[in-house]
């Protein structure tokens, strides 16, 4: 490894001295009676925790997660174990800050859905932010992305946009996300339970707009009416807006120097509204393609639920592809149980994304580290993590949306619903209006070769035209 991509120096015993710094769930049963057939974990992925993980925390710790696509097989269809592996391996070997040799994270996961990695930790929250994205970004740069290559992947680094880690991941291509673990000093109350749901081949309105809807809709919630937590108090949301070319617009700016200067500008910024009236959130969710809600948190200022906001196309200007969020979510408590979460997606929700970014499509609950569906999506998963915020260790896992569980029927009723849709064919409301295609330079280029050939005929003679 070169100096860029090695964090600290070798501990006694080179890569298997790494290793062996670390638990992993996988063996856990090892030594002891099997109660099944065979181990009933190999379907999950394997969880990675720092041995000596007795000691509380001196500051809180917090979850964070980024996602990208580095490279899929048979194009935007899924990952391949072995790239994977190596982004695990590369994080395990380079866990230490630069600075001080102190540790970067506690626990972690490594997952996909569909064509994207997910990297999954538990740390401490004096961690500098840039110092672990740092290392996720070189654990997806230096691990993963050579792999792709070597494998022959489509579009290895794909999501990588700038040429080296900046400093800062927003714009920068990967979906990445951050959310705060509760304080609590009662040793015997260490379980948090948080959800992570990735989405591959849509837009962030695709989680946003729809999971928040059991915070203030019982309906899927019935909480809401009966629990005696901060949940009876209701929530605040916050809400992006992530179409930064409508804003140039509405700011004055009209020539496209003016406009590509401003998207430039708002990668250092973000646009967010608070509201806590649901008819406020209603209403600015009607535009699906410009407001998205970023964040949930109680009237006491709790963070609860956060999401990877972004609309890449409406930063940079040049990227065309969708922006497949993540989402982190605290459960049970002040906060609604995984199932109350999830229940939106039991009637089929339509949403952006599928087949080159510029359809509209019901959305699929897949089972955890799944390929994408037909035409390529779009999808997603949620996986639930049991954490002990005394040690921060992800103590177990399971897949939420598993196949075998309800979702099969949910599953099933999708498929039925999509193939119908896309019988609409190349026009709308299959696919996203025109502004909203993400790969479009044919169209335009097309589009522009027909406008000399229009010409002008008085009004009221159409018909007659040509005779």
């Amino acid at each position: 490894m070169t100096s860029q991509q090695t964090l600290y120096a070798e501990v006694e015993g080179g890569e298997a001295g790494y290793l062996a710094l670390y638990t992993q769930s996988q063996n856990r049963l090892e030594g002891l009676p099997m109660t099944t057939g065979e181990n009933p974990l190999a379907h999950l992925p394997n969880i990675f925790s720092l041995k000596g993980l007795q000691d509380t925390p001196t500051t809180p710790l917090q979850v964070v997660a980024t996602k990208a696509d580095i490279g899929g097989i048979g194009g935007h269809v899924e990952v391949d174990p072995e790239v994977k592996a190596i982004v695990a391996k590369y994080m395990l070997l380079n866990n230490r800050q630069a600075s001080n040799g102190q540790r970067i994270f506690r626990s972690m996961v490594v997952t996909h859905t569909g064509d994207d990695v997910c990297i999954t930790i538990v740390q401490d929250a004096d961690v500098p932010q840039s110092t672990t994205h740092q290392l996720m970004d070189n654990a997806l740069r230096f691990g993963g992305t050579p792999k792709a290559f070597d494998l022959g992947l489509y579009g290895p680094g794909q999501d990588l946009l700038t040429d080296a880690f900046t400093g800062n991941v927003h714009g920068s291509g990967v979906a990445s996300v951050t959310l705060p673990l509760p304080v609590r000093e009662d040793p015997k109350r260490a379980s948090q339970t948080v959800l992570v749901t990735c989405a591959d081949k849509t837009d962030p309105a695709a989680l946003g707009n729809w999971l928040c809807r059991a915070y203030f809709d019982p309906n899927y919630n019935t909480g809401l009416l009966i629990a005696a937590s901060a949940m009876k108090q209701g929530y605040e949301f916050v809400v992006a807006d992530l179409d930064t070319r409508a804003q140039a617009w509405e700011r004055g700016l009209r020539t496209q120097a003016e406009v590509d200067a401003y998207m430039q500008e708002a990668q250092g910024k973000e646009r967010v509204i608070v509201v806590s009236n649901p008819i406020d959130l209603q209403r600015l969710l009607l535009d699906q393609n410009r407001y998205v809600v970023a964040q949930i948190r109680t009237k006491g200022g709790i963070i609860g639920f956060t999401l990877s906001a972004e609309r890449l196309h409406n930063i940079s200007g040049t990227y065309s592809g969708k922006d497949d969020p993540v989402v982190l979510a605290l459960c049970q408590g002040d906060w609604p149980a995984p199932g109350e979460i999830s229940s939106v997606y039991m009637r089929p929700k339509m949403v952006a994304g599928d087949c080159r970014g510029s359809h509209r499509m019901y959305i699929r609950p897949q089972a955890l580290n799944s390929p994408t569906s037909m035409w390529s999506g779009p999808i997603l998963t949620t996986m639930l993590l049991s954490i002990n915020i005394h040690s921060g260790r992800i103590g177990a896992l399971t897949d939420h949306m598993a196949e075998g569980t309800a979702w099969d029927t949910v599953r099933h009723n999708v498929d039925q619903l999509n193939i119908a849709f896309r019988d609409h064919g190349a026009t709308e409301p299959a696919t996203l209006p025109v502004n909203e295609l993400e790969y479009q330079p044919g169209y335009r280029e097309g589009i522009a070769e027909l406008q000399p050939r229009f010409i002008e005929v008085p009004a009221g003679e159409i018909n007659s035209f040509g005779r």
